[in-house]
């Protein structure tokens, strides 16, 4: 399977060092708005093709699937040239800064029966897979409570785009979405009730936010996440016979089962350095089968979270 690439930032490294981790799987060319960026990228990686436009990559017969990390404001225009070029797309979180704008690509994508998945790759991950069978089977009794943070200090920079709106900046897109998808996955259901509160900072994004859920069947959650103080950033499922703790649960190599008195029941870790791999190879999977829609990462989840946010950017302000 043969990817191009859009965007060769930071992220883009990681997606580009992974691909070396998958039998089967050629990071083949890269395109930039800036063709020196290209070539640079290209030239660290070993990459056989530089781009001189992301049109040209498109119509490259030799590319699959493209990978897009761009920021988030170009998330949904490239997407959707790329499903309407017919090439398969995996695309950075958020798929795109609002809800009306997923479910576009969703609509296109089923229409033009072309694969497209947010790669939102902490689903993937095998620590988080394990806690969440874990929750499942009832290992530590039923839920009761979740709450996990996600949130590191920077630097205002008006210009940059975590704190400029012109670019969707602001703490929910950037890192919130990690909470809001992880206590979707562990709940299993949609929340019944949501309440939010954000902190729009000079530049007028949310430098910091706190939700609050309720899920049918009365299990309470609770996120923090922003840009402007450095949390735990741990995941936590406390249930009436013990709890599940995942360490870095966004990027988790570590997941721990415990009674209710506290002993440690079960630890699993991974030592796989680049936790891309394990989405890439989904991705693949589901290439390889004709699917549309990658079947741990299907519309739906996609969609709903995407709902989530934007009331939560509406009402939290």
């Amino acid at each position: 399977m043969n990817f191009g690439l859009m965007g060769p930032g930071v992220i883009a490294e990681k997606f580009a060092n992974a691909c070396q981790s998958c039998e089967g799987v050629t990071l083949l060319g890269v395109a930039s708005s800036k063709k020196e960026r290209a070539q640079a990228f290209a030239e660290k990686h070993g990459l056989k093709k530089v781009y001189a436009s992301y049109e040209e990559l498109l119509a490259d017969p030799e590319i699959d699937a493209v990978y897009i990390s761009v920021i988030h404001t170009g998330h949904f225009p490239l997407a959707k040239k790329c499903i309407e070029a017919g090439k398969a797309v995996l695309c950075e979180k958020p798929l795109t800064s609002s809800y009306t704008d997923t479910m576009e690509l969703i609509r296109l994508a089923s229409e033009r029966k072309v694969l497209l998945m947010e790669a939102m790759w902490m689903v993937f991950l095998p620590s988080v897979q394990k806690a969440l069978e874990w929750i499942r089977k009832g290992a530590a009794g039923t839920p009761e409570y979740m709450t996990c943070n996600f949130s590191n200090f920077c630097e205002r920079d008006p210009k940059g785009r975590l704190f400029d709106p012109a670019q969707a900046g602001g703490g929910l897109l950037d890192v919130g979405v990690y909470c809001l998808d992880f206590l979707l996955e562990a709940a299993g259901k949609e929340p019944e009730k949501i309440q939010s509160l954000l902190r729009i900072g000079p530049t007028g994004v949310d430098e910091m936010g706190t939700v609050a859920f309720r899920f049918p069947g009365g299990l309470l959650a609770e996120c923090a996440f922003g840009l402007r103080a450095r949390l735990d950033n741990n995941g936590y499922i406390f249930c009436d016979n013990g709890k599940i703790v995942l360490r870095d649960f966004w990027q988790c190599r570590k997941a721990e089962l415990y009674d209710k008195q506290g002993n440690l029941l079960e630890s699993v870790e991974d030592d796989q350095q680049n936790g891309f791999v394990y989405e890439i190879r989904a991705f693949c999977q589901s290439f390889e089968k004709g699917e549309k829609e990658c079947p741990q990462m299907p519309f739906h989840k996609t969609a709903t979270a995407a709902r989530i946010m934007d009331e939560i950017l509406e009402n939290g302000k």
